[in-house]
């Protein structure tokens, strides 16, 4: 019995599909997820020293975690 792929091999090339690319951009987007939570929780002075306010530190902190930019 043959096996046969989810993806045709075609797709595979064609759009750069490699499980490692999917692998570092699901780290990516945890890694935001956690970084943009800590953000949030910083009091005041925490913010002062790497020079944020509350505002900056609440609009980075309520971006979607898919938005790596």
């Amino acid at each position: 019995m043959a096996t046969h792929s989810i993806l045709a091999p075609s797709f595979a090339s064609s759009r750069g599909f490699s499980l490692r690319r999917i692998w570092t951009a699901a780290g990516a987007m945890l890694q935001a997820r956690q970084t943009r939570r800590l953000l949030a929780d910083m009091d005041p002075r925490m913010l002062a020293d790497i020079g944020s306010s509350r505002a900056d530190a609440m609009m980075e902190a309520n971006r979607p975690f898919w938005d790596l930019r």
